[in-house]
């Protein structure tokens, strides 16, 4: 019988600052996750 994985979409809004994005991915790997996509938006400044 095949695995059944399971899908999230994760969102994150806050301030921009040195490490943030490794700390989020350094989460989700500790946990077992695998990130598949990325995307990345400045909205202001």
């Amino acid at each position: 019988m095949a695995e059944t994985q399971q899908q999230y979409v994760i969102s994150i809004m806050c301030r921009d600052r040195v490490g943030l994005v490794y700390e989020i991915t350094q989460a989700i790997s500790e946990l077992g996750g695998n990130i598949a996509d990325l995307r990345q938006s400045v909205l202001c400044g």
